[in-house]
């Protein structure tokens, strides 16, 4: 891991993000999803978490809460896909 990455990816995120696969999965069986869709989701929250790593602003909010709403974005996204393909069935 290099520096930069270390200096992002601190102990209190990597925990946060290991904390948020309960919050999340426990959030989506709410929306029904199934076991697997809510397991794609978090999967799908940590990539786009990875990858977006530097538009999280501390001053607009905590670590915690910005990974949850990146999941609930992710969880519309696979929601909308899913609708759409049930239409077009």
């Amino acid at each position: 891991m290099s520096k930069a990455t270390e200096e992002v990816w601190t102990a209190e995120r990597i925990e946060a993000l290991k904390q948020s696969r309960r919050a999340v999965k426990s959030y989506l069986s709410k929306w029904g999803l199934t076991f697997l869709d809510a397991e794609y989701v978090v999967q799908e929250t940590y990539l786009q978490a990875t990858r977006k790593i530097d538009s999280f602003d501390p001053e607009r909010g905590s670590f915690a809460e910005w990974i949850n709403a990146v999941a609930v974005n992710q969880a519309r996204s696979m929601v909308r896909a899913h609708n759409s393909r049930a239409k077009t069935d």
